[in-house]
């Protein structure tokens, strides 16, 4: 992949119209090149456009990159956005858990599951926190 022209290309696109997928794509194609702190800058004007799917996105995609600081931060931000939504929780614990933080994932994923969530957020809940060690009926 030439990532100097693909980059050139979300420039363009960002200097038309700034979008979160314009900026999140610029930002990822950054992280491909080892440009992290740019990319970081970047990724934080992305959550800003984002809406909860996206942000969720987001965090996700740093915690595969082996960033789960900043993918909390990312799962926190939807957190405070979207309060009354189960799935949000689920994915803040999953992000404290990455980082090591027990304590902190079991509440999220209690929380979560307080909420009555869909059932994959359910699931996903209950597993991982089998997974810490907690007792949790199906």
């Amino acid at each position: 992949m030439n990532h100097e022209e693909a980059i050139m290309w979300a420039d363009l696109s960002i200097n038309i119209q700034k979008t979160f997928q314009n900026t999140a794509t610029k930002a990822g194609l950054l992280l491909q090149k080892g440009e992290k702190d740019e990319a970081m800058k970047i990724l934080d004007a992305s959550a800003e456009l984002a809406n909860m799917n996206q942000l969720n996105m987001l965090g996700y995609m740093l915690l595969q990159q082996g960033e789960a600081e900043k993918a909390v931060g990312f799962f926190e931000l939807n957190v405070k956005r979207n309060p009354e939504i189960a799935n949000m929780y689920d994915s803040l614990g999953e992000g404290l858990r990455a980082t090591g933080d027990t304590k902190k994932a079991i509440k999220m994923f209690n929380k979560s599951l307080s909420m009555d969530p869909p059932a994959n957020v359910k699931q996903n809940s209950i597993r991982n926190l089998k997974e810490l060690g907690v007792e949790v009926s199906s």
